[in-house]
């Protein structure tokens, strides 16, 4: 690594240390705690009649390497969830990984990935946590 990348690495430590916060990374029955920079992503996509729609993706930025159910790292897939704890820590939100149009759900946040920056959508708030 050059002195450029270990800088990178070291913002990256800096800001999910003081920004990140505990996530639970769903895919079916497996899952896995990581911690997660929550970032947004804009973009436009065609609805059904062909109009151009404006939207925002809740992003949540990952080091590649902390998405590993025991087999080794996987990449994000759409279909996986996330579940951000609520205050009190009882219950969550609950995200879905989703592409946003034809971009797929995630993309590399820095040039070597080792962040990813994993698209989502709200689909259920206040979920019991088990």
């Amino acid at each position: 690594m050059t002195a450029f990348h270990d800088a990178i690495a070291a913002m990256g430590s800096t800001l999910r240390a003081s920004c990140g916060l505990s996530v639970t990374y769903h895919r079916g029955e497996s899952s896995v705690q990581v911690t997660a920079v929550v970032g947004r992503t804009l973009y436009e996509a065609d609805d059904a009649s062909g109009a151009i729609v404006k939207a925002e993706a809740r992003d949540y930025l990952i080091e590649a390497v902390a998405l590993d159910f025991g087999a080794g790292t996987v990449r994000p897939e759409p279909g996986d969830r996330i579940w951000e704890p609520l205050a009190g820590g009882e219950s969550a939100d609950v995200y879905e990984v989703m592409p946003l149009g034809p971009e797929p759900c995630y993309r590399k946040s820095d040039p070597q990935g080792n962040v990813l920056r994993v698209h989502t959508k709200l689909i259920e708030t206040g979920a019991a946590i088990e």
